[in-house]
């Protein structure tokens, strides 16, 4: 598989110390380059970092792992027009339930709109219809 790495320093100021001591820290992400998954998170003290690009192993991270069930997998987006009207006029904005049983019809073959895009402005059309983003990941067959 294929990915991308990112190493950053981070500075923290102020009260939000991330690492317990430090107010500098490193953060490494990775992330699959097929499913746009960033799974791997961590973050390490400067010195433990700079002991482990140094050869020395088995220091101490934080880290987050997610996503793992779609890493691997063909990230696909499309949007589409929904609509979705206002069930109860006296209303200014739409319900979260109205919006979610209007995506709720076009999600077939695994696709997943993105309730939030009915709340933006900039996605409204004429005709209380919407644009409306959907992704899905989908297996692919190895190349050999």
């Amino acid at each position: 598989m294929k990915g991308r790495i990112s190493i950053s320093k981070v500075h923290v100021s102020g009260e939000d110390i991330v690492i317990p001591g430090e107010k500098d820290y490193i953060s490494i992400e990775i992330e699959d380059e097929l499913s746009s998954i960033r799974f791997l998170s961590l973050k390490m003290s400067l010195l433990n970092f700079a002991n482990a690009i140094t050869g020395q192993g088995y220091l101490p991270v934080d880290f987050k792992l997610g996503g793992l069930k779609n890493v691997g997998k063909k990230l696909e987006v499309k949007t589409l027009e929904v609509h979705i009207p206002k069930k109860n006029p006296k209303r200014a904005f739409l319900s979260d339930e109205d919006i979610r049983q209007a995506i709720k019809i076009s999600e077939v073959d695994g696709w997943k709109g993105r309730d939030k895009d009915a709340k933006n402005h900039h996605n409204y059309l004429p005709g209380d219809n919407y644009k409306i983003n959907f992704h899905r990941w989908i297996s692919v067959k190895n190349k050999t």
